[in-house]
């Protein structure tokens, strides 16, 4: 058993979580490596870093590519929106002056009907 004459129990749980932290990895170990492995290591972290760059490059291109993609949509959508506006800026400044001339010819009308009905009066206090 691990457990030394004496030891406290918590001496015990101690000494077992290290050896399991060791055995699961969860610990680093800093042990020298030979040369030639260490050759080898760095070549293959050199390989993966080429590989990791590669990728981000690709990314990168594609996000470069998607917003150039995505800034011509905005803008063609935005020319789009710009002459439309302008055409209902166009329709509004048109309805406005109908508007006032229906309403010219309403005060018109107004004034019209008013001399009409005085002069009904007038026709019909000589009658």
């Amino acid at each position: 058993m691990l457990q030394r004459e004496g030891a406290g129990d918590s001496d015990w749980i101690a000494v077992t979580n290290r050896l399991l932290d060791f055995v699961s990895e969860v610990v680093q170990h800093d042990q020298p490596l030979c040369p030639d492995c260490t050759e080898i290591m760095v070549a293959d972290l050199e390989k993966e870093l080429r590989s990791s760059e590669a990728e981000r490059d690709h990314y990168c291109g594609f996000l470069k590519e998607w917003e150039a993609e995505d800034e011509a949509m905005i803008t063609a959508q935005e020319r789009q929106l710009n002459k439309e506006l302008q055409q209902l800026e166009k329709e509004e400044a048109q309805l406005m002056q109908e508007l006032q001339q229906i309403e010219a010819e309403q005060e018109a009308v107004k004034r019209e009907s008013a001399v009409m009905a005085k002069e009904k009066e007038e026709l019909d206090a000589q009658v």
